[in-house]
């Protein structure tokens, strides 16, 4: 199925909001983004369902982060319908409040399924 500019344009900016609402510790911002029964598998962990537990996880892991900056880069997005999936690639430089002076790079990749809803992406 074709994917519109448009809808690749939402998506992406769906991906990058998330991305910013995690670096700025907005979790109100990160909660706005899902939909109620979202499950999310962020790897080594188990899978979370519904906003409020996945909100919670990463506010809990952010405690111990001062500063981080995810870099993400959209690589695929392809929109059957109201459903759209999107593979990304990210690259994320964190700083822990027990370790200022050392800055931690990590490398991987997010794999997402997003719904259109009445609000859009």
């Amino acid at each position: 199925m074709t994917t519109s500019n448009l809808d690749r344009q939402h998506i992406t900016d769906v991906l990058l909001t998330y991305c910013v609402a995690i670096d700025s510790f907005d979790f109100q911002r990160l909660a706005d983004l899902l939909v109620p029964g979202v499950v999310v598998r962020y790897q080594g962990h188990e899978p979370m369902v519904g906003v409020d537990d996945v909100v919670a996880f990463v506010a809990s892991y952010c405690e111990r982060i001062a500063w981080q900056q995810h870099v993400p880069t959209p690589m695929s997005v392809e929109v059957d319908g109201d459903t759209a999936r999107a593979t990304s690639y990210v690259t994320v430089h964190s700083v822990r409040r027990d370790d200022p002076d050392h800055v931690t790079v990590t490398v991987g990749d997010y794999s997402d399924t997003l719904v259109r809803t009445a609000d859009g992406w």
